[in-house]
């Protein structure tokens, strides 16, 4: 089953789009991690740049990551942020600054991973 070519180059577009911007992953094991959305691959493993574990206490500084993979199994949740990554350090800056805006990154990167495949099939 093909998907229309041009269906596939918005959504490839789509994420390329949220490269650079700052997301957050909720992880199997109950962890919240935030970084810059560097890539994803077939598999939907995700690397993030800059990133930081958000820890459930507000008072708490994030733990710093650096670069790191998580791997697309692993991954309950993705929000892109499409603003200030320094307004959503803690819960308490993402109350002052309401709801931010987000993208279902994992449905985008779900049909881009599937488009890679088509092209393998043929």
């Amino acid at each position: 089953m093909e998907s229309d070519p041009t269906a596939q180059a918005t959504r490839e577009a789509s994420v390329r789009d949220l490269i650079g911007l700052p997301i957050r992953l909720k992880v199997s094991d109950g962890r919240n991690v935030m970084g810059r959305f560097s890539c994803v691959d077939d598999h939907l493993n995700i690397i993030l740049l800059d990133a930081q574990q958000i820890l459930d206490d507000e008072k708490a500084k994030p733990r710093l990551l650096g670069q790191i993979l998580i791997p697309g199994k692993h991954v309950l949740k993705v929000e892109a942020y499409l603003g200030d990554l320094s307004t959503l350090q803690t819960k308490k800056a993402e109350k002052k600054s309401g709801v931010p805006a987000t993208e279902d990154l994992m449905a985008l990167a779900q049909a881009a991973a599937q488009t890679g495949k088509e092209r393998q099939d043929r």
